[in-house]
């Protein structure tokens, strides 16, 4: 399989150069640790005098997001059902083996080794603010890798203007948006799980609203179209994405719960397309 690169410059240095290598140093530190069908893996880092380069596989099925503008009115099911189930199995990796929040799920970092239509496999992808979860061993690349003299960096996390500015508000919990101090919670990307499902089974998003402060309202408040999705979707997949967009964190499904239940158990049985590690 062809391969993909990123590469950072090292001769040239700005504070934005600066801040591109800390940033891609942060992300390889937690994507080295990851190993998982459904995770886009890290084949390669090389660092010289010239730049960083980290290696890892070329996808040329598109996105997630691809699959969406393709299906306007939602996914077949069969389709929305595979998408269903290796997400939520890589955040279940992520979670319960890695002890990894990724703290940025939305239908763009989720890549496809092959065209939807030609069976393609989801692997999720972009860990630049991922970190690992309080309370485990290993050491938060934040810590290693953030200026000293910057004291702001050692409580970097998702803000809401770093949201607008990524594309990532629409798939934000509300407790993102309204903290403003780190969220290293699980439950976090559970709410940006139960966005692309509804995504992918109902051909739109659960909030929407082109200016940036509305949208933010819309989320914090829980003001989606609940009646619509339970009209339109089997009751167990309406009750996952409604378990998901709680704003009560502790209502919300894990993904080894939803995993668990019978709609996901279906793909489970038939999983033996999968990708190799």
């Amino acid at each position: 399989m062809r391969r993909a690169v990123k590469i950072v410059r090292k001769q040239l240095s700005t504070s934005n150069t600066d801040g591109l290598r800390s940033h891609i140093e942060h992300e390889i530190n937690v994507w080295k640790c990851l190993s998982n069908r459904y995770i886009l893996p890290l084949l390669t880092v090389i660092d010289d005098s010239y730049a960083t380069w980290a290696f890892t596989l070329l996808f040329e099925g598109g996105t997630l997001l691809d699959v969406f503008n393709t299906y306007r009115q939602g996914l077949p099911p069969a389709l929305a059902l595979k998408y269903a189930y290796q997400l939520a199995s890589a955040l279940r990796y992520l979670h319960q083996d890695a002890h990894v929040v990724h703290r940025d799920v939305k239908l763009e970092n989720c890549v496809l080794d092959r065209p939807a239509s030609a069976g393609g496999n989801l692997r999720l992808c972009d860990f630049g603010l991922a970190d690992f979860l309080p309370g485990d061993d290993t050491p938060s690349p934040r810590a290693q890798f953030v200026n000293p003299q910057s004291s702001a960096e050692k409580t970097a996390h998702l803000q809401p203007e770093d949201m607008v500015a990524g594309g990532s508000l629409a798939f934000a919990a509300p407790e993102q948006i309204n903290s403003r101090t780190p969220l290293l919670d699980t439950r976090i990307d559970m709410w940006s799980y139960g966005v692309v499902l509804h995504a992918l089974v109902m051909g739109e998003l659960p909030f929407y609203d082109p200016f940036p402060p509305k949208l933010q309202v819309l989320i914090t408040s829980g003001i989606w179209n609940i009646d619509r999705c339970k009209a339109r979707l089997d009751q167990e997949i309406s009750q996952i994405i409604i378990s998901c967009l709680d704003l009560d964190p502790s209502r919300r499904q894990t993904a080894a719960d939803i995993l668990g239940g019978s709609y996901l158990s279906l793909y489970a049985g038939i999983d033996t397309n999968t990708p190799d590690n």
